[in-house]
């Protein structure tokens, strides 16, 4: 649908400026130019009533969780200058304004009196035995060996993401859920290897697995699914999923509702 009726929408200048700043302050990255400048064309089509965008190119060029944003603000100002007021308000608070992007934390207990070349041999000992956990373990030193070399020195690794992919994915397929997930987050996001570990991981009910699916729906476009997974992932305690559950409820209600 086109988006040439958009600046009619809105009470005055003020109003139009105060959204587009926001669009812009809490959604721009300079990271992804890309992405911002689809941001700035979407901002400068609120007041040209030219055709220039329309809502599948915005839905092509932001990712999904940028365009739930978006896409409220659209639905705001068809609605009313009052929604458009809502959406300024509920967009300027303080606070993350997108749930976070799912992570992989491979750190490893302290071990050996944090010497982890030691804690690697004693691992790979202890894993020859068939110990899964020990095998998952190997993987998490072997990972944090790795993003310490990395911090040294971006041109510089320690070993090859394949061979520690490689010594998850042995200790998943023996049942390890940690490694599933583990394995999941090496992969290309939304890809099929990737997908494939996290929902056996959220078939044991791993918390991060499910975020991560509920994240990866969202980028779809799928909200009640990310919804599905999230809630999952939030009765189980997790954070991330718990902070992110108001922020996709805020953003999909229709015109001038009040989720206060």
């Amino acid at each position: 649908m086109a988006l040439t009726d958009l600046h009619r929408g809105f009470r005055d200048d003020a109003q139009r400026r105060r959204a587009a700043e926001l669009v812009l302050s809490r959604l721009g990255d300079e990271r992804r130019q890309a992405e911002l400048h689809s941001l700035l064309q979407f901002t400068a089509q609120l007041s040209d009533e030219r055709a220039g965008i329309d809502e599948a190119w915005l839905a092509e060029a932001l990712p999904g969780v940028k365009l739930i944003v978006v896409e409220a603000l659209i639905r705001a100002v068809r609605a009313s200058p009052q929604a458009v007021d809502h959406w300024i308000a509920v967009t300027s608070r303080p606070g993350p304004l997108l749930p976070p992007e799912p992570v992989l934390d491979g750190t490893v207990l302290p071990a050996h009196h944090g010497d982890l070349h030691r804690a690697a041999a004693h691992y790979r000992l202890v894993s020859e035995t068939g110990d899964v956990h020990a095998l998952y373990a190997l993987g998490c030193v072997y990972w944090t060996l790795d993003q310490q070399e990395k911090a040294r020195s971006d041109e510089h690794f320690w070993m090859p993401a394949w061979r520690i992919t490689e010594v998850w994915q042995h200790a998943a397929d023996l049942g390890s859920v940690e490694a599933m997930y583990a394995v999941a987050m090496m992969q290309d996001p939304g890809s099929r290897m990737a997908l494939r570990y996290l929902r056996q991981a959220a078939a044991h009910d791993h918390p991060a697995a499910c975020y991560a699916l509920g994240y990866e729906a969202v980028q779809r476009g799928d909200r009640n699914e990310a919804l599905m997974w999230w809630t999952r992932a939030a009765e189980a305690g997790h954070e991330p999923a718990i902070a992110a559950i108001p922020l996709l409820e805020i953003y999909s209600v229709e015109g001038e509702s009040d989720p206060m």
